[in-house]
């Protein structure tokens, strides 16, 4: 899933011109804000491009802020691998 400051009908236009392959969600300033992804440019909050992977008891355990959008895919995955290695997945 990803969020994104951007309204509903700019988010589902967006996706329909890339062919994005997961969910797009409206996020509030509020909620941009508590998860630390805040960033103000022009007196304006955007979303910052962070991901985050969150357990089974909603706790995050990892996160990367970074502006590659392959570099989240990339390395999620690498510390979803690892984890699984561990036996922790």
């Amino acid at each position: 899933m990803g969020g994104s400051r951007d309204d509903v009908a700019t988010l589902a236009r967006f996706q329909a011109s890339t062919g994005v392959p997961f969910t797009l969600v409206s996020l509030p300033e509020r909620v941009v804000e508590e998860y630390g992804a805040a960033v103000i440019y022009s007196g304006k909050t955007y979303a910052d491009r962070v991901s985050y992977l969150i357990d089974g008891q909603g706790k995050i355990v990892w996160t990367l802020r970074d502006p590659s959008p392959l570099a989240h895919t990339n390395a999620a995955v690498a510390y979803l691998k690892k984890r699984a290695q561990r036996g922790s997945g």
